[in-house]
């Protein structure tokens, strides 16, 4: 008897009421790394369908408390991923889309038309932006598969590549929680994966302390929502007498360094624009513990609090460096420099074009009398 010649990726397998070998196909594709290398590059580069948020053909999970927005940020991406344009922020903060108008369909769980109306006010919309309902206070009926299936043919009937789910806890039997999230989950990710979706998950956060950062542990229901996700945007509040204020953190993104994450987080105002049409709108670029900090935090944020760090900055040559001479904690640095490139470019090119001497001088102008924070200093350096 001739031995049996065995295929690239199959194990053989033998019957052990039959005796006879089976030739069984593996699951794993094995490559050498080299090879793994020349095939990444030759895929095509992943592009923002908005910003550093929200890349093409990958699920996001974008998630709050109770009425801080989300659905606001949700409906202002669905409205510019649609018309093929970036999310303007306001404040000269614009996310990129590279992809251009995508066909919309956003399943609404949560506002009645009518509700829906009040927060677009006048604004046009496009004609490829759909929203699908059912009845307030019903749910999907079936498996989580079977709701799966239920979004994915509503989403192939409009030709809908961007589907934008509020909320996973209202569509219906509890897909939030454990096995049925992880069944529900996997479906999306194929989805994105195997057939270009890009989907939009959002997400509830049991109750908390609303002045503690968020993270993805914050996301209510099952750990494996987070880990199933290829981004986490979370909504949280920013301490503050005024009504309507919040900052949005990036915390998790498997494309690229996190670019708004705790040192860096986007404050908005939520308000309407002049077509009544409610947004968020940034107010500035700060780190997370100053959001949270409220009032006090913002205050430290002026513009020539920006100019004066990064002055400092250019003039000592590195963030540790001026940390250590002006007492200001390097990831406050980091963030003020990054608003003030943001914000003012016009600042910020004046100031990237001064010799050591203007710096100097520069410094002098700008600095004013703060709470200098040594400790947070020594901390960020043993950290490092």
């Amino acid at each position: 008897m001739s031995p049996t010649k065995k295929e690239p990726n199959t194990s053989q397998v033998i019957d052990s009421n039959q005796g006879d070998i089976k030739i069984q196909k593996s699951v794993f594709i094995s490559k050498s790394a080299n090879q793994l290398i020349m095939d990444a590059i030759n895929e095509p580069m992943p592009r923002k369908l908005v910003g550093d948020l929200i890349y093409e053909k990958e699920q996001t999970i974008l998630f709050s408390s109770t009425n801080l927005g989300k659905s606001i940020l949700a409906t202002q991406i669905a409205v510019a991923v649609s018309s093929g344009n970036s999310l303007d922020l306001g404040n000269g903060l614009i996310l990129e889309n590279e992809v251009g108008a995508v066909n919309t369909l956003f399943f609404d769980f949560e506002l009645s038309d009518r509700q829906f109306l009040k927060r677009i006010g006048k604004s046009t919309l496009p004609n490829n932006f759909y929203i699908s309902k059912i009845q307030r206070g019903n749910v999907l009926k079936g498996n989580p598969k079977e709701i799966f299936q239920t979004l994915k043919s509503e989403a192939e009937g409009v030709k809908a590549k961007f589907i934008i789910v509020d909320n996973i806890s209202k569509i219906g039997n509890k897909l939030e929680e454990g096995d049925n999230a992880i069944e529900f989950m996997s479906a999306l990710w194929d989805l994105a994966r195997h057939e270009n979706y890009t989907i939009l998950i959002i997400a509830h956060t049991p109750k908390r302390i609303r002045t503690e950062p968020i993270t993805s542990d914050s996301i209510s229901g099952s750990s494996k929502i987070g880990q199933l996700a290829d981004s986490i945007i979370g909504i949280n509040e920013f301490v503050s007498d005024k009504e309507g204020q919040v900052y949005i953190k990036q915390i998790k993104t498997r494309n690229d360094t996190i670019k708004y994450g705790r040192s860096n987080v986007i404050c908005t105002n939520i308000a309407p624009d002049n077509n009544s049409f409610v947004k968020h709108q940034m107010f500035t670029l700060t780190s997370e513990l100053n959001a949270l900090k409220g009032n006090k935090g913002a205050q430290t944020e002026t513009l020539y609090d920006k100019i004066y760090s990064f002055a400092a900055y250019r003039f000592y040559g590195t963030y540790d460096k001026a940390s250590i001479e002006i007492g200001i904690p390097r990831s406050t640095l980091n963030q003020r420099v990054k608003s003030l490139q943001t914000m003012n470019q016009k600042e910020y090119k004046r100031i990237a074009k001064m010799s050591q001497k203007e710096l100097s001088e520069e410094m002098i102008i700008y600095r004013r009398e703060e709470e200098i924070d040594y400790d947070q200093v020594e901390m960020e350096l043993k950290g490092t």
